[in-house]
């Protein structure tokens, strides 16, 4: 795996555990949470995924010497008149649309990207850094949530705990775990002193 196919897949990885993320149990559920997690997440990741578009693009200007405006409208169009497969008009919707996000921070709450406009996006980047010749195929990447609880009936804990809960969460990649994230919460008895 190259450094930009790394990269790559960190950012979808990312997105698709952030998408799973309001799912998942809670101790204390806050339904304004969730909703605002879901609402506010895809279009920080679709910022983060038209990121990476940039820096290919870029790097692709840079190594091959092409001569264009320096900013993504200028990269996007320059780019497109030499790799006649990537689909410029689409990258420019996408551009557009992450102007009016990191523009427009009121845009966020009030015409939120959704999950599948995301992943649309992820789709039209990856096939255009793969044109590039900067990645090879895009592997299936799928996030996952496991709660591993452990409880102490007889006697306490190593801790002290009565209770413990393992999470782990992550994201894989064609079934081999890529990334993983994982927090231990102890639940004590009662201080009877």
């Amino acid at each position: 795996m190259n450094n930009w196919e790394r990269a790559l897949f960190k950012s979808i990885g990312m997105s698709r555990i952030s998408r799973i993320i309001p799912q998942i149990p809670d101790i204390t559920p806050s339904p304004v949470k969730g909703a605002l997690l879901s609402t506010m997440l895809p279009s920080l990741h679709y910022l983060a995924i038209v990121a990476m578009l940039d820096e290919a693009l870029a790097e692709y200007v840079e190594v091959n010497n092409i001569s264009t405006m320096p900013n993504l409208l200028g990269r996007i169009n320059a780019v497109s008149s030499v790799v006649s497969s990537i689909d410029a008009a689409m990258l420019q919707e996408i551009r557009e649309r992450r102007n009016s996000i990191a523009h427009e921070p009121d845009s966020i709450l009030s015409r939120p990207v959704t999950w599948d406009e995301l992943d649309e996006a992820i789709g039209h980047v990856c096939r255009s850094i793969k044109q590039l010749g900067l990645i090879g195929d895009t592997p299936q990447i799928v996030a996952f949530y496991e709660r591993t609880p452990e409880l102490f009936l007889d006697e306490l804990g190593p801790n002290g705990e009565r209770i413990r809960h393992k999470y782990t969460i992550g994201a894989k990649i064609n079934d081999e775990v890529f990334m993983e994230f994982s927090h231990e919460i102890s639940f004590f008895p009662p201080d009877n002193s």
